[in-house]
Protein backbone atom coordinates (compact mmCIF):
# COMPACT_ATOMS: atom_id res chain seq x y z
CA UNK A 1 0.00 0.00 0.00
CA UNK A 2 1.62 2.86 -1.34
CA UNK A 3 0.73 6.36 0.21
CA UNK A 4 0.57 9.25 -2.36
CA UNK A 5 -0.99 11.64 -0.30
CA UNK A 6 -2.46 11.86 3.29
CA UNK A 7 -5.31 13.95 4.68
CA UNK A 8 -4.38 16.62 7.22
CA UNK A 9 -5.72 14.80 9.75
CA UNK A 10 -3.08 11.89 9.41
CA UNK A 11 -0.06 13.52 8.01
CA UNK A 12 3.48 13.52 9.68
CA UNK A 13 3.28 17.33 10.74
CA UNK A 14 6.21 16.51 13.28
CA UNK A 15 10.08 16.21 12.23
CA UNK A 16 11.16 12.86 12.55
CA UNK A 17 13.12 13.57 15.67
CA UNK A 18 12.47 10.39 17.68
CA UNK A 19 15.02 7.75 18.48
CA UNK A 20 14.44 3.94 17.26
CA UNK A 21 16.74 0.91 18.13
CA UNK A 22 17.98 -0.61 15.15
CA UNK A 23 15.94 -3.51 15.10
CA UNK A 24 12.78 -1.20 15.28
CA UNK A 25 13.58 -1.14 11.09
CA UNK A 26 12.74 -5.05 10.87
CA UNK A 27 9.40 -3.55 11.48
CA UNK A 28 7.58 -3.59 8.06
CA UNK A 29 5.67 -0.04 7.59
CA UNK A 30 2.15 -0.24 6.86
CA UNK A 31 2.63 1.49 3.65
CA UNK A 32 5.00 -0.98 2.17
CA UNK A 33 3.70 -3.98 0.43
CA UNK A 34 3.53 -7.12 2.22
CA UNK A 35 6.20 -9.96 1.96
CA UNK A 36 5.75 -13.62 1.76
CA UNK A 37 8.38 -13.97 4.37
CA UNK A 38 6.79 -11.38 6.62
CA UNK A 39 5.17 -12.29 10.23
CA UNK A 40 2.71 -11.40 11.44
CA UNK A 41 2.30 -9.36 15.17
CA UNK A 42 -0.16 -8.80 16.98
CA UNK A 43 0.45 -5.84 19.38
CA UNK A 44 -1.95 -7.05 22.56
CA UNK A 45 -3.41 -4.42 24.41
CA UNK A 46 -5.04 -5.37 27.49
CA UNK A 47 -9.22 -6.22 27.66
CA UNK A 48 -9.13 -5.21 23.87
CA UNK A 49 -9.93 -8.59 22.42
CA UNK A 50 -6.61 -9.92 22.00
CA UNK A 51 -7.66 -13.03 23.50
CA UNK A 52 -10.16 -13.43 20.79
CA UNK A 53 -7.25 -13.08 18.09
CA UNK A 54 -5.46 -15.82 19.90
CA UNK A 55 -8.49 -17.84 20.07
CA UNK A 56 -9.28 -17.08 15.90
CA UNK A 57 -5.81 -17.45 14.96
CA UNK A 58 -5.03 -20.61 17.08
CA UNK A 59 -7.90 -22.54 16.89
CA UNK A 60 -9.92 -21.39 14.11
CA UNK A 61 -6.92 -20.59 11.26
CA UNK A 62 -4.51 -23.21 12.91
CA UNK A 63 -1.78 -20.57 12.76
CA UNK A 64 1.59 -21.55 14.82
CA UNK A 65 1.65 -19.04 17.92
CA UNK A 66 4.49 -17.76 20.13
CA UNK A 67 2.76 -16.37 22.57
CA UNK A 68 3.33 -17.31 26.24
CA UNK A 69 0.93 -20.26 26.46
CA UNK A 70 3.49 -22.93 24.96
CA UNK A 71 6.43 -22.38 27.17
CA UNK A 72 3.58 -21.71 30.25
CA UNK A 73 2.55 -25.38 29.89
CA UNK A 74 6.52 -26.57 30.32
CA UNK A 75 5.97 -28.78 27.30
CA UNK A 76 9.23 -29.78 25.18
CA UNK A 77 12.82 -28.30 25.64
CA UNK A 78 14.26 -25.30 26.68
CA UNK A 79 17.65 -25.44 24.57
CA UNK A 80 15.56 -25.42 21.13
CA UNK A 81 12.42 -24.18 19.80
CA UNK A 82 9.60 -26.73 18.70
CA UNK A 83 6.20 -26.98 18.37
CA UNK A 84 3.91 -28.17 21.12
CA UNK A 85 0.19 -29.07 20.81
CA UNK A 86 -2.00 -28.05 23.67
CA UNK A 87 -5.40 -27.80 23.91
CA UNK A 88 -6.57 -27.69 20.54
CA UNK A 89 -3.53 -25.53 19.13
CA UNK A 90 -0.30 -25.54 17.81
CA UNK A 91 2.58 -23.10 19.92
CA UNK A 92 6.32 -22.44 19.58
CA UNK A 93 7.93 -23.07 22.91
CA UNK A 94 8.60 -19.94 23.70
CA UNK A 95 7.45 -16.78 25.57
CA UNK A 96 7.08 -13.64 23.32
CA UNK A 97 5.11 -11.80 26.21
CA UNK A 98 7.88 -10.85 28.66
CA UNK A 99 10.89 -9.05 28.24
CA UNK A 100 13.35 -12.03 29.18
CA UNK A 101 11.24 -14.48 27.14
CA UNK A 102 11.32 -12.77 24.16
CA UNK A 103 15.46 -12.52 25.31
CA UNK A 104 15.38 -15.83 25.31
CA UNK A 105 13.29 -16.11 21.96
CA UNK A 106 15.81 -14.47 20.05
CA UNK A 107 18.84 -16.50 21.80
CA UNK A 108 16.94 -19.63 20.08
CA UNK A 109 16.66 -18.06 16.79
CA UNK A 110 12.70 -18.06 16.66
CA UNK A 111 11.85 -16.09 14.01
CA UNK A 112 14.82 -17.60 11.68
CA UNK A 113 13.80 -21.62 12.56
CA UNK A 114 10.40 -20.85 10.51
CA UNK A 115 8.14 -22.55 13.19
CA UNK A 116 6.18 -19.19 14.47
CA UNK A 117 3.10 -18.14 11.84
CA UNK A 118 2.17 -15.73 14.06
CA UNK A 119 3.49 -13.55 17.67
CA UNK A 120 1.98 -12.03 20.16
CA UNK A 121 3.28 -9.41 22.01
CA UNK A 122 2.61 -6.26 24.46
CA UNK A 123 6.42 -5.46 24.17
CA UNK A 124 6.49 -3.82 20.86
CA UNK A 125 10.57 -2.44 21.34
CA UNK A 126 11.46 -5.86 22.86
CA UNK A 127 9.89 -8.10 20.18
CA UNK A 128 11.65 -6.23 17.44
CA UNK A 129 14.62 -6.99 18.28
CA UNK A 130 13.49 -10.64 17.13
CA UNK A 131 12.73 -10.05 13.38
CA UNK A 132 15.90 -9.34 10.64
CA UNK A 133 16.39 -8.01 7.55
CA UNK A 134 15.40 -10.77 5.65
CA UNK A 135 12.24 -12.10 8.22
CA UNK A 136 10.65 -8.70 8.90
CA UNK A 137 7.76 -8.18 11.45
CA UNK A 138 4.27 -6.69 10.42
CA UNK A 139 2.36 -5.53 12.80
CA UNK A 140 -1.63 -5.26 13.62
CA UNK A 141 -3.51 -4.18 16.73
CA UNK A 142 -7.58 -3.83 18.24
CA UNK A 143 -7.92 -1.17 20.13
CA UNK A 144 -10.91 0.01 22.49
CA UNK A 145 -11.36 3.34 24.39
CA UNK A 146 -9.10 3.62 27.15
CA UNK A 147 -12.15 4.42 29.91
CA UNK A 148 -14.24 0.85 28.61
CA UNK A 149 -10.79 -1.12 29.13
CA UNK A 150 -10.13 0.17 32.92
CA UNK A 151 -13.64 -0.69 33.57
CA UNK A 152 -13.24 -4.20 31.72
CA UNK A 153 -9.85 -4.78 33.53
CA UNK A 154 -11.38 -4.12 37.02
CA UNK A 155 -13.85 -6.68 36.55
CA UNK A 156 -11.30 -9.26 35.36
CA UNK A 157 -9.09 -8.23 38.38
CA UNK A 158 -12.48 -8.70 40.89
CA UNK A 159 -11.84 -12.92 40.04
CA UNK A 160 -8.60 -13.56 38.35
CA UNK A 161 -7.31 -15.26 40.96
CA UNK A 162 -4.55 -16.73 38.35
CA UNK A 163 -3.43 -12.87 37.68
CA UNK A 164 -0.09 -11.21 39.25
CA UNK A 165 -1.77 -8.68 39.99
CA UNK A 166 -4.55 -9.99 41.59
CA UNK A 167 -5.65 -8.96 44.87
CA UNK A 168 -8.69 -10.36 47.24
CA UNK A 169 -9.35 -6.51 47.74
CA UNK A 170 -10.61 -6.07 44.39
CA UNK A 171 -14.22 -8.42 44.71
CA UNK A 172 -15.36 -5.88 47.58
CA UNK A 173 -14.15 -2.61 45.69
CA UNK A 174 -16.73 0.03 43.52
CA UNK A 175 -15.53 0.85 40.52
CA UNK A 176 -14.71 4.90 42.30
CA UNK A 177 -12.59 3.21 44.86
CA UNK A 178 -10.30 1.42 42.38
CA UNK A 179 -9.80 4.29 40.07
CA UNK A 180 -8.15 6.04 42.59
CA UNK A 181 -5.82 2.67 43.03
CA UNK A 182 -2.07 2.59 41.99
CA UNK A 183 -3.35 -0.39 40.36
CA UNK A 184 -5.25 1.31 37.79
CA UNK A 185 -3.39 1.99 34.64
CA UNK A 186 -2.15 5.13 33.16
CA UNK A 187 -1.72 6.04 29.40
CA UNK A 188 -0.78 2.42 29.19
CA UNK A 189 -0.55 2.64 25.55
CA UNK A 190 1.10 5.62 24.95
CA UNK A 191 3.52 4.07 27.47
CA UNK A 192 3.99 0.65 25.61
CA UNK A 193 4.09 2.73 22.42
CA UNK A 194 6.85 5.17 23.13
CA UNK A 195 8.48 2.62 25.49
CA UNK A 196 8.12 4.75 28.56
CA UNK A 197 7.01 1.51 30.57
CA UNK A 198 7.48 3.85 34.06
CA UNK A 199 7.86 7.65 34.80
CA UNK A 200 6.31 10.24 33.79
CA UNK A 201 4.69 10.51 30.31
CA UNK A 202 4.10 13.83 27.78
CA UNK A 203 2.83 15.02 24.68
CA UNK A 204 6.34 14.45 23.35
CA UNK A 205 5.53 10.16 24.29
CA UNK A 206 2.26 10.88 22.75
CA UNK A 207 3.54 12.05 19.73
CA UNK A 208 5.92 9.02 19.49
CA UNK A 209 3.03 6.81 20.30
CA UNK A 210 1.26 8.60 17.49
CA UNK A 211 4.22 8.36 14.93
CA UNK A 212 4.74 4.19 15.38
CA UNK A 213 0.92 4.04 15.07
CA UNK A 214 0.48 5.75 11.61
CA UNK A 215 4.16 4.52 10.19
CA UNK A 216 3.75 0.72 11.59
CA UNK A 217 0.43 -0.79 12.38
CA UNK A 218 -2.84 -1.74 10.58
CA UNK A 219 -5.19 -0.88 12.84
CA UNK A 220 -8.64 -2.47 14.12
CA UNK A 221 -11.38 -1.25 16.63
CA UNK A 222 -13.17 -3.30 19.03
CA UNK A 223 -16.06 -1.28 18.28
CA UNK A 224 -15.65 -1.96 15.13
CA UNK A 225 -15.09 -6.02 15.10
CA UNK A 226 -16.11 -7.62 11.72
CA UNK A 227 -14.90 -4.36 9.72
CA UNK A 228 -11.58 -5.07 11.35
CA UNK A 229 -11.60 -8.60 11.02
CA UNK A 230 -11.99 -8.27 7.23
CA UNK A 231 -9.19 -5.90 7.02
CA UNK A 232 -7.20 -7.92 8.85
CA UNK A 233 -7.10 -11.27 6.51
CA UNK A 234 -6.70 -8.82 3.34
CA UNK A 235 -3.89 -7.03 4.58
CA UNK A 236 -2.04 -10.18 5.38
CA UNK A 237 -3.38 -12.83 2.38
CA UNK A 238 -5.21 -15.06 4.41
CA UNK A 239 -7.59 -17.40 2.75
CA UNK A 240 -11.15 -17.33 4.36
CA UNK A 241 -14.37 -18.24 2.26
CA UNK A 242 -17.51 -19.11 3.71
CA UNK A 243 -18.64 -21.14 0.82
CA UNK A 244 -14.81 -23.14 0.40
CA UNK A 245 -13.94 -23.80 4.10
CA UNK A 246 -17.32 -23.06 6.29
CA UNK A 247 -16.20 -24.78 9.32
CA UNK A 248 -13.30 -22.57 9.28
CA UNK A 249 -15.42 -19.37 8.33
CA UNK A 250 -18.10 -20.60 11.29
CA UNK A 251 -15.11 -20.71 13.86
CA UNK A 252 -14.20 -17.69 13.40
CA UNK A 253 -17.66 -15.71 13.15
CA UNK A 254 -18.29 -17.11 16.14
CA UNK A 255 -15.42 -15.83 18.15
CA UNK A 256 -15.97 -12.51 16.43
CA UNK A 257 -19.73 -12.73 18.02
CA UNK A 258 -18.96 -14.40 21.21
CA UNK A 259 -15.37 -12.91 22.23
CA UNK A 260 -13.23 -14.74 24.25
CA UNK A 261 -12.02 -14.33 28.01
CA UNK A 262 -14.36 -11.85 28.33
CA UNK A 263 -15.24 -10.52 32.07
CA UNK A 264 -17.65 -11.74 34.35
CA UNK A 265 -19.68 -9.31 35.20
CA UNK A 266 -22.88 -7.71 33.41
CA UNK A 267 -21.21 -4.26 34.39
CA UNK A 268 -21.73 -1.81 31.19
CA UNK A 269 -20.32 1.43 30.20
CA UNK A 270 -19.94 4.29 32.66
CA UNK A 271 -21.72 7.21 32.13
CA UNK A 272 -19.69 10.30 31.48
CA UNK A 273 -20.99 11.95 34.40
CA UNK A 274 -20.28 9.73 36.66
CA UNK A 275 -17.16 10.25 39.40
CA UNK A 276 -15.24 7.16 37.88
CA UNK A 277 -15.37 7.91 34.57
CA UNK A 278 -13.56 11.44 35.25
CA UNK A 279 -10.92 10.07 37.20
CA UNK A 280 -10.25 7.30 34.89
CA UNK A 281 -10.41 9.65 31.95
CA UNK A 282 -8.17 12.05 33.93
CA UNK A 283 -5.74 9.41 34.38
CA UNK A 284 -6.07 8.27 31.13
CA UNK A 285 -5.61 11.47 28.81
CA UNK A 286 -3.23 10.96 26.81
CA UNK A 287 -4.15 7.57 25.74
CA UNK A 288 -7.66 9.19 24.82
CA UNK A 289 -6.29 11.62 22.72
CA UNK A 290 -4.33 8.74 21.10
CA UNK A 291 -6.95 6.24 20.34
CA UNK A 292 -9.19 9.54 19.23
CA UNK A 293 -5.99 9.89 16.31
CA UNK A 294 -6.36 5.82 16.26
CA UNK A 295 -9.89 6.07 14.99
CA UNK A 296 -8.66 8.90 12.37
CA UNK A 297 -6.17 6.21 11.22
CA UNK A 298 -9.08 3.42 11.21
CA UNK A 299 -11.22 5.58 9.17
CA UNK A 300 -7.84 6.87 6.78
CA UNK A 301 -6.45 3.07 6.28
CA UNK A 302 -9.97 1.70 4.99
CA UNK A 303 -9.95 4.24 2.04
CA UNK A 304 -6.17 3.10 1.70
CA UNK A 305 -7.22 -0.75 1.35
CA UNK A 306 -10.50 -0.06 -0.28
CA UNK A 307 -7.87 1.20 -3.37
CA UNK A 308 -5.96 -1.99 -4.16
Amino acid sequence: FRQESESHEVENSEADHFNFPKSFHNLADFTTLRDESDIPVFWHVPKAGGSTMKTIFGKCLKFTMANEVGKRNKVGHNDSVEIVHINGADYVNVDTTTPRGIEMAKSLKLIESGLAEIVFSSFLYKASSLFTEENHGRLFTVLRHPVDRAVSMFRYLQYADWEPTYSPHFANMTIEEYARTRVVENNWMTRFLSDTISGTVTEEHLEKAKKVLRDKFLIGLLEYKEESWSRIISYFGIDLNKETDPTKWECVHSFLKTGANKSKSGLGKLTEESEAYSILLLNNNLDVKLYDYAKVLFKYQGTLLESV
